[in-house]
C-alpha cells in the first residue's frame, strides 16, 4: 500500500506484518519518501516511526543509510530541523544529509556518522547552547562531504570526547566566532582530510588526543591558530596532542600562528604545506602552565612561507617558531619574509632550506648541540646566530647580511666550517664567550672591515679564505 505523505499514513488502520510506502514526508516527491513495516503499539519517536490511527504504529525500513528527510528535515533554511537530525542520530546509524540547508542546534551526535552529497549539504547552527554538536560516545565517529555552518555566531562546532576514532573528510567549516572543533583528550586516532575552514573567529581544530593527522586541508581569513595541540589550563596533566601530523595543508590569511604545539604537546610532523599572509608557519611553545610541560619536538619538511609583509604593523612574525627553547628538525623549506626565519632550541637540525627576505634573524638557535647546515640564507640582518655549545654552522651560504652573516656566543666547541659568506657588516662575530671554536675552510665573498671579530685566545681560525 502506497500513500503520498506520512500525514496520510498516520490516519489509516492497518494491521501488523504489513508493509507500506509513502510518496514523501510532507509532500510527494519531497525526498521524503520511505517504506515502513506495521507493528504492534509500542513507543515512536514521532519523526521516523509513527503511531497510526488504528492502534498501530509503522516503523521506518532503513537501509546502509538514514536519510534525515525521512525523519521530518526539510532542509530549507528556514525550518529548524533539530528535532528530526536528533531522533536520526539517535539510531547510531549512517545519517545521510542531502543537498539543502538545514538549520539545526544542541545535537547529540550519539555515535552516528553524518554523510553529505557535498558542500552543498549545509548545517547551519540555530542558536546552540554552547556546541552545535556533541560526541559523548566511545566508539568511532565520522563526518563526510558536508558543510558546517555557524551562522556567524559566537558559540563552538563540535566536541568528541574520547571517541576511539574520529574521521572528518571533506568536511567544510565556516562562519564560527569561537574554538571550532574539539577533540578532547580521551580521543584517539583524528585523522581530518580536505575541506575548507574560513571566516572563523577562533581555532579550526583543537586536538588534544593522541595521535592526529590533518591533511590537505584550507584554511583562510581566521583570526585564531588554524590547528592547535596540546591541553589546556585545567585539563589533565597527562600526554596531549602527541604523535600529530599536518601534511599538504595551505593556509591564507591566518593571523595568529596557523599551528600551535603547546602545552604536553609533541612528537609533531608538519610537511608539505603552504603559508601566505600569515604570521609564519608555526609555534611549539615553551609555556609550562599548570604543572604541564613545554611542546617539544617538531620537524618541518619541504614547506613555504611568504607574502608575511601583508601582517598587520606590530606583530611578530617567525617562519618557523620554536620558542628559543624547544628542539626541532627544519628541513628543506622555504622562507620569504618575516622578522625571523628560524627559531629553535638544543639538539636542533636546520640542513637545506633557503631564507629570503627576513628582517632579523635568519636562523636563531639558543641552546646546545645544534646542527646548522647547507641553508641558503639572504638578506637577513644576521644570517644565523648560535648561543650555546657545541654547536656546528656549517657550508651554509649566507647573505648580504648588513649587521653579521655569523654570530656565537655563550659556550665552548662549536665549530663554523665551509660556509660562504657576503656581508657588508662582520662576516663571522664571536662573542668572547664562544672559547675553544674552530673556524675553518670559510670563503669571505665581499671585503669587509671585519671577517671575523672577538674571537677569543682559544678559538682556532685557520684555512679560511678572503678573509
Amino acid at each position: 500500500m502506497i500513500f503520498e505523505t506520512v500525514a496520510q499514513l498516520k490516519l489509516a488502520t492497518l494491521t501488523a506484518g504489513q508493509l507500506v510506502s509513502t510518496k514523501g514526508y510532507y509532500a510527494s516527491g519531497d525526498g521524503g519518501a520511505a517504506d515502513y513495516i506495521v507493528a504492534a503499539t509500542q513507543a515512536v519517536d514521532g519523526y521516523g516511526d509513527h503511531a497510526l490511527a488504528g492502534g498501530t504504529v509503522a516503523l521506518l525500513e532503513t537501509g546502509a543509510l538514514v536519510d534525515v528527510k525521512q525523519y521530518g528535515a526539510k532542509g530549507d533554511g528556514a525550518t529548524d530541523d533539530s528535532a528530526s537530525l536528533q531522533a536520526a542520530c539517535s539510531t547510531g546509524g549512517v545519517v545521510y544529509i542531502p543537498e539543502g540547508t538545514y538549520l539545526v542546534k544542541d545535537i547529540d551526535l550519539s555515535g552516528a556518522f553524518l554523510q553529505g552529497a557535498g558542500s552543498r549539504s549545509i548545517l547551519k547552527d540555530n542558536g546552540s547552547a554552547t556546541f552545535t554538536y556533541v560526541d559523548t560516545t566511545t566508539g568511532a565517529t565520522e563526518m563526510r562531504d558536508i558543510t558546517l555552518d555557524g551562522n556567524s555566531g559566537t558559540i563552538k562546532c563540535a566536541e568528541y570526547s574520547s571517541n576511539s576514532s574520529a574521521v572528518y573528510s571533506n568536511v567544510n567549516i565556516q562562519n564560527y566566532g569561537g574554538r571550532c572543533v574539539f577533540f578532547e583528550q580521551g580521543t584517539r586516532n583524528v585523522q581530518v582530510t580536505g575541506g575548507t575552514c574560513e571566516n572563523l573567529g577562533g581555532e579550526a581544530y583543537v586536538a588534544k588526543g593522541l595521535i592526529s593527522r590533518f591533511v590537505g586541508i584550507h584554511f583562510g581569513s581566521n583570526t585564531g591558530h588554524a590547528i592547535r595541540f596540546g591541553r589546556f589550563n585545567g585539563d589533565a596533566n597527562i600526554p596531549t596532542g602527541h604523535y600529530s601530523v599536518v601534511e599538504a595543508c595551505t593556509f591564507k590569511d591566518v593571523l595568529n600562528n596557523p599551528v600551535l604545539w603547546e602545552i604536553n604537546a609533541g612528537n609533531g610532523i608538519i610537511a608539505n604545506c603552504i603559508a601566505t599572509g600569515c604570521r609564519g608557519l608555526y609555534k611549539v611553545d615553551s609555556s609550562t602552565s599548570d604543572g604541564g610541560d613545554a611542546a617539544f619536538n617538531v620537524t618541518a619538511m619541504g614547506n613555504r612561507v611568504s607574502d608575511m609583509y601583508s601582517i598587520p604593523a606590530g606583530t611578530t612574525t617567525t617562519c618557523f617558531d620554536g620558542d628559543e627553547s624547544a628542539t626541532q628538525m627544519i628541513i628543506g623549506n622555504f622562507c620569504d619574509g618575516g622578522a625571523d626565519a628560524v627559531n629553535c632550541g638544543s639538539s636542533s637540525i636546520v640542513q637545506g632550506n633557503t631564507i629570503l627576505n627576513v628582517t632579523a634573524y635568519g636562523v636563531r638557535a639558543v641552546g646546545n648541540k645544534c646542527v646548522i647546515e647547507g641553508n641558503i640564507i639572504g638578506s637577513a640582518d644576521i644570517g644565523i646566530y648560535t648561543d650555546g655549545a657545541k654547536n656546528k654552522v656549517h657550508n651554509n651560504q649566507i647573505g648580504p647580511c648588513p649587521n653579521r652573516g655569523i654570530s656565537m656566543t655563550g659556550g665552548a666547541y662549536n665549530s663554523v666550517v665551509g660556509n660562504t659568506l657576503d656581508g657588508s657588516g662582520y662576516n663571522i662575530r664571536l662573542v668572547s664567550s664562544a672559547t675553544q671554536t674552530l673556524v675553518n675552510s670559510n670563503i669571505s665573498l665581499n671585503p669587509v672591515t671585519a671577517h671575523i671579530s672577538d674571537a677569543s685566545s682559544t678559538a682556532v681560525t685557520t684555512g679560511n679564505i678572503g678573509f
